[in-house]
């Protein structure tokens, strides 16, 4: 199936509980860390990193405490808390066009 305009191109899907999906795509974003990971903080640049949502809930991951971003080197971790999440979410999918 062809990715709906507009929505970025999903590279995983995990179901949830309730049957919703919680896609992991790339995302581009400006960040301060440097793209070999945190703490390291230097100045604001684009990078193509990573994000995962919740197509039920809405939930989007949380790498860390300021950011829904994933850095390029992160995928791993997104895709472990993108599972974690459809592992305990009972949400639904949402009726069409919301």
């Amino acid at each position: 199936m062809p990715p709906e305009a507009g929505r970025p191109t999903v590279l995983v899907q995990f179901l949830t509980l309730g049957g919703a999906d919680v896609d992991l795509y790339e995302y581009r974003f400006e960040t301060r860390y440097l793209p070999i990971g945190r703490p390291y903080v230097g100045d604001v640049r684009t990078v193509d990193g990573f994000r995962w949502q919740c197509r039920g809930c809405g939930e989007v991951g949380q790498p860390a405490l300021f950011t829904t971003d994933y850095l390029p080197k992160e995928l791993p971790e997104a895709r472990t808390h993108a599972n974690s999440h459809a592992s305990a979410c009972r949400s639904k999918p949402r009726p069409s066009g919301t």
